[in-house]
């Protein structure tokens, strides 16, 4: 009971809403003028503020000096942008007000902090090789927080199940993209990945498992 109530806790904070700010030192703090938002009732109590698509737009979005990214968890409701707080040998992390994070290598997930079931780490190295065609099937190693605390490692066969020209649109801006669909399983689970990839490399959409509890995350770069 004390751990959900924990979690609510985290999820409710994440909720509160921040006011979008274009002037004065707004563009000086990754968290100023940035809307963290829930999009729907936490553990079916209605505790709701604005869709993060509904406050954001291109121009607020614009007056901020660092790199946003729209997080989504579909299995909660739950909606929040993150700002990036550091980088260490080509991995970006990204943080919410709220200590939330993601670590992620070239737009690929690596791990995630604060979500509970949390994915600890991942390996992105066989998949860079996957998504460019350099290879047909890769082995990917993944270590997930499993609700006892411990540590679960599961090892998946991944291939590109399709890949499709598609044009997205994120907050008023288009990009000509290739999504990419790349299926994963083991002799447990299975799961399907999606990325949205520019003809530069560039993931400006996806959505990447983050464990079997939690589900996935839906990820968009501002």
């Amino acid at each position: 009971m004390g751990a959900v109530l924990a979690m609510r806790r985290l999820w409710i904070a994440m909720a509160g809403l921040l006011a979008l700010s274009g002037c004065g030192n707004a563009g000086n703090s990754p968290f100023a003028a940035i809307g963290a938002v829930v999009s729907a009732s936490l553990d079916g109590e209605e505790e709701k503020a604005q869709d993060p698509r509904q406050v954001l737009t291109r121009e607020s979005i614009e007056q901020i000096d660092n790199e946003l990214m729209l997080v989504e968890v579909p299995s909660r409701g739950a909606a929040a942008t993150l700002a990036t707080v550091g980088e260490n040998a080509g991995r970006v992390t990204w943080m919410s007000r709220d200590g939330i994070s993601l670590t992620e290598a070239g737009g690929l997930l690596v791990a995630t902090r604060g979500f509970g079931a949390d994915l600890m780490v991942a390996e992105t190295a066989p998949l860079r090789g996957l998504l460019s065609g350099a290879a047909d099937q890769v082995t990917r190693r993944y270590e997930f927080l499993a609700g006892s605390d411990e540590l679960e490692t599961r090892i998946f066969t991944c291939r590109v199940q399709e890949r499709a020209a598609e044009t997205i649109e994120i907050f008023e801006r288009r990009y000509a993209t290739t999504r990419v669909e790349e299926y994963c399983d083991s002799a447990e689970v299975a799961f399907l990945n999606l990325y949205w990839i520019d003809s530069n490399g560039t993931i400006w959409r996806s959505r990447q498992l983050v464990s079997p509890e939690l589900g996935f995350i839906r990820l968009e770069r501002l």
